[in-house]
């Protein structure tokens, strides 16, 4: 639908700029810089907790720390490699999630709720499964599904007033088709609707006349 484009560059015609949501992951580890620890060049373990909207520049985030609360930093990395393999940084690692589980409780889980209240699960739905459900028959497919004309309200001369009216369904004849050919040509679609009017009074229409 966005031919792979975000709707910011679809809008603007101009690249949007998605620096601030896309260098990291949520809750992953990183490293920022604590401007408290001038003049060391100090760095903090903390997790991402994604942008910092209307604070600083666009690159502020905000930025987990084991007392449960958050600081805003524009000044901040993922973890190195001798980072993510040293056994001293993983117990940092592990000391700051026990902190952070002390302060939180431990997380819920499903007996803590009402079933009444939790989300029910679904079977996947397989996109390329073509087959209907067995317990619904051999449904037919409604034509009128995307018709552009259904719904649509219009107003249509009546006894020198406009009376305002509905399109609901197509017309069909006897033997359930519908009536009437689609054509490109709004002027050259002859099919046919039902309106109905406030009053609840029904009328025949064509596509036609409806486009007019």
């Amino acid at each position: 639908m966005t031919s792979g484009q975000v709707p910011e560059t679809i809008m603007t015609g101009e690249t949007a700029n998605i620096s601030r949501i896309c260098q990291f992951g949520w809750f992953d580890w990183m490293m920022y810089h604590d401007p408290a620890k001038f003049p060391d060049n100090k760095f903090i373990l903390g997790r991402y907790l994604g942008p910092a909207i209307n604070v600083g520049s666009m690159l502020t985030a905000k930025n987990l720390i084991p007392n449960r609360q958050y600081v805003c930093r524009s000044t901040l990395r993922h973890l190195n490699d001798d980072e993510q393999n040293s056994e001293v940084h993983k117990a940092k690692q592990l000391k700051f999630d026990q902190a952070i589980n002390n302060k939180l409780r431990p997380k819920a889980k499903p007996i803590d709720f009402d079933e009444q209240d939790l989300t029910p699960e679904h079977n996947h739905h397989d996109k390329d499964a073509n087959s209907i459900d067995s317990d619904h028959g051999n449904l037919e497919v409604t034509p009128e599904l995307g018709d552009n004309f259904i719904s649509a309200k219009i107003l249509i001369p009546c006894g020198g007033f406009l009376s305002r009216g509905q399109v609901t369904r197509r017309k069909r004849d006897a033997d359930g088709n519908h009536i009437g050919r689609s054509h490109t040509n709004p002027v050259l679609d002859t099919q046919s609707y039902i309106v109905e009017f406030d009053d609840n009074n029904q009328t025949e229409l064509t596509a036609n006349l409806i486009a007019e």
